[in-house]
């Protein structure tokens, strides 16, 4: 029996990974499941059973992820990609020391070739001067074609690359079927909104870890702290023109401290309530919503997919977007105030339309 080591660290890649689990235990492989950090809490709230890697390899390292590679010696592997953690890297040099394929699969359309880099993130500039790819597994895949492109320009060979789709889409509709008007009504419940009220998410990134603050060589013009101060004091100036009051919940990001947002729970204004989520499903509270605001968060994509109300906010902005929907023109991307408290007010009100043209390969996984 072939043996499958799939692998994720974060929750993006491990959205990606857990819906191929059943198909290819379905198929008959012996798939051996393998997380680390927040990725198994996905892994868990799909019901996976799943190990914990930093339980065998204490320490990551590329001489501990090649003898863990030769414990398991699985025939093919599959992995996420991370931003910062290298375990993913290791485990495709240790693969192809032995022979053995593997695949990677991308989420975003976001920093392709670096992801394959000796580089973060936090270091793009270096890379930006340096575009060598010390880490390569046998496939990449892509989520569509424009990523394709988008990875081929930015250094990633493209006989290695496969348009193969994003298998995390489909479960987004998926489990929206299995969320009743009642499970929406009680979560809008605990948030305190009452049936005139509406609740404002807030999709925060860890963007100023990756990226840096103003000075720094890699700085996007915003971080995530900005962007809440604009879209905070532009609910402000609106709220009293809202019929019933405003919740304003913060999503902070599974790799944004507990302490970042902590400053904000439970702060009252006139009209505006504050809540810090991170425990509820980002599809749950994406349905229990009126209107998603992020810069260019994956939760965004997965409520336009929902078909509710989005908006990418990146006022200050000083290079391209990075939104994937904003690049394709189905969102346009909010870069000064005046546009943001514009389209607040229409969005509260009803104005605006629910939701945006996303169109996606299907039966990817």
């Amino acid at each position: 029996m072939s043996r499958i080591l799939l692998f994720s660290r974060d929750p993006g890649g491990a959205n990606t990974i857990a819906p191929l689990v059943k198909r290819l235990c379905d198929k008959g492989y012996d798939v051996y499941l393998y997380g680390k950090d927040t990725a198994l809490e996905v892994y868990r709230r799909y019901g996976l059973a799943c190990n914990d890697l930093t339980k065998e390899v204490p320490e990551i390292n590329p001489g501990s992820v090649k003898r863990f590679i030769e414990n398991i010696s699985p025939h093919v592997i599959i992995t996420g990609t991370s931003a910062e953690d290298f375990t993913e890297r290791y485990i495709w040099q240790a693969a192809n020391g032995k022979g053995i394929f593997s695949m990677a699969i991308l989420d975003q359309w976001l920093n392709y070739g670096i992801r394959f880099s000796k580089y973060g993130v936090s270091g793009i500039s270096g890379y930006s001067f340096d575009r060598k790819l010390d880490y390569i597994p046998s496939r990449v895949l892509v989520m569509d074609e424009r990523a394709r492109e988008e990875a081929v320009s930015d250094g990633i060979d493209p006989e290695v690359i496969i348009v193969s789709g994003q298998p995390h889409f489909e479960t987004i509709l998926e489990d929206k079927l299995l969320i009743s008007s009642e499970t929406i009504a009680s979560l809008r419940n605990s948030l305190g909104a009452g049936g005139n009220d509406k609740v404002v998410v807030f999709v925060s990134e860890p963007i100023s870890k990756d990226y840096g603050n103003a000075g720094n060589t890699n700085f996007l013009g915003y971080d995530e702290k900005t962007v809440f101060s604009e879209v905070e004091k532009a609910l402000d100036r609106i709220s009293s023109e809202i019929q019933g009051k405003i919740i304003f919940v913060v999503r902070p990001h599974p790799r944004e401290a507990e302490k970042s947002w902590s400053g904000i729970n439970g702060k009252i204004s006139e009209n505006i309530k504050y809540i810090v989520d991170r425990k509820s499903s980002s599809i749950l509270l994406a349905c229990s919503s009126d209107l998603i605001v992020g810069m260019s968060s994956m939760f965004l994509i997965e409520a336009a997919i929902l078909e509710k109300p989005i908006m990418s906010v990146q006022i200050g902005l000083t290079g391209s977007d990075p939104f994937v929907l904003s690049k394709r023109g189905s969102v346009k991307t909010i870069t000064e105030k005046c546009d943001l408290q514009n389209k607040l007010r229409s969005a509260l009100r009803g104005e605006i339309p629910d939701s945006c043209d996303f169109d996606f390969i299907k039966n990817a996984a």
